[in-house]
This record gives C-alpha cells, structure tokens and sequence, in this order.
C-alpha cells in the first residue's frame, strides 16, 4: 500500500533467499517499473501486484526479472490478469515457471521476452494471452520450446480473441497436444515459416496426439502455416 513507492530500484534488489513475494506490491498505485529483480527462489507471487498496482515493465531487456533455471515450481496464474498498462515483461530464464493460466489475459503487453526462449516445465497455457495486445510469440530467430518430455501442455484459447498477434514460432515442442481455438478470433498471418516450423515433432518423439480444432476459427489474415511433422495431428 505503499501509493508513493515509483521504481523498484530502493537497494535490495537481490531477493534470491526469499521464497514468497506475496502480495508484496499490492496497492502501490505509483509502482510503474519493476526492473532486475532476483525471484530465482521464489515460488509464491499470489496477488503480488493486487488491488491498484499496474505495473508498465516487469524486466528490461538489460535488466531481465532473474527466475533462475531450477526446473519448474513457480506458477504465473493470473499475475498480470486485466493489468491493462502492462507493455513489456522481460525474464531470464523460463524453466521454472510451471503456469502461465491467463497470466496475461486482457492485459495491455505488447512484448514477452525470455532469455533462453524455454517453457520446458509450463503444463498450463490456457487463456495465457487471450485478449491482450501481443504482437508475436517467439520469433523466426528465436522461436520458443516446449521440449518433447514430461507432461503434456494445452494452448487452449491461449491467444483467443488477441487481434495484435501475426507471429507465432515454437520448435521442439511435442508436449503440446491441442491448439483448439488457440488462434481464435486473432490477426494471425504466420504460423511458423518454411526456415522454422512450427515444430510438433513425430509419433516417435511423442505418443499423444494434437488437435487444431477450430485453432483458426475466424483467422481472416492467415497466410502461411508450417509444421515440421503432421504424424501426431489427430484433427483438423
């Protein structure tokens, strides 16, 4: 409830001991820039930016928010939910985070960022991005990965009704096993390119299939989709 507190950079940005920040930016209405923090300990985020906090950056690209790379016990559910102001969330590492349920749903980002581009432990994407303003998820360079072990993960609605997104890029991602109306309603023009696929993998890597029920639904600006293999798609 601190309503004056503007920046986070007030000398003790090394969290990396604390394992829960919960609810401990709630209310501060002024906070805008939440840069380099060390969360690489912390499993407990719930309500940190509750009630009047709607942070503007959470991370820069100089200085990422640090998760750390211990394999996946922090959940994102609802972090950002309907933080309208929200533009840029920039992060080191994405092997620890295990949810990213409606995280940013409705909220105002424009660029996701992480810095070895690996969702290799997240086994909730549901609503993740649905109704916000991303622009692109990954990139031709630097396309986002799932992996191909471990539990399985939906995209369900991910980026439903989000008009801003045209780019999609994930490679090596076998785990995902349904894109049902992950596109829905969005400006979608590039899933995938021929220089990187969108990378499903093949019965071999993976034994469960993949839906794309109605991934595309009303997707009017779709140019161009790329998979590497069809092997495991179970309906289209």
């Amino acid at each position: 409830g601190a309503t004056v507190l503007n920046q986070n950079l007030f000398g003790f940005n090394d969290l990396s001991s604390v394992t829960t920040n919960a609810s401990a930016f709630a209310n501060c209405s002024s906070l805008k820039n939440i840069v380099g923090l060390d969360l690489s300990s912390t499993t407990n985020l719930s309500g940190v930016f509750a009630g009047t906090t709607n942070p503007v950056r959470f991370g820069t690209e100089n200085l990422p928010i640090k998760l750390g790379t211990t394999a996946g016990d922090l959940s994102l559910y609802t972090l950002f939910q309907s933080k309208t102001n929200l533009r840029e969330v920039h992060l080191d590492y994405g092997e620890r985070i295990s949810s990213l349920q409606t995280a940013f749903q409705q909220s105002g980002i424009t660029t996701f960022r992480i810095g070895d581009n690996k969702l290799t432990n997240c086994t909730n994407m549901s609503g993740a991005f649905r109704q916000s303003k991303i622009s692109s998820f990954g990139s031709e360079a630097n396309p986002i990965t799932f992996g191909n072990t471990g539990t399985n993960v939906s995209l369900y609605e991910s980026f439903r009704d989000n008009t801003s997104l045209t780019e999609f890029f994930v490679t090596d991602s076998a785990r995902i096993n349904s894109f049902s109306l992950t596109f829905a309603v969005t400006g979608l023009v590039k899933f995938g390119s021929s220089t990187t696929p969108v990378g499903l993998g093949s019965t071999a890597d993976n034994s469960s299939t993949c839906t794309f029920a109605n991934a595309f639904n009303g997707v009017s600006a779709l140019r161009e989709a790329h998979l590497d293999y069809g092997e495991r798609i179970s309906s289209l």
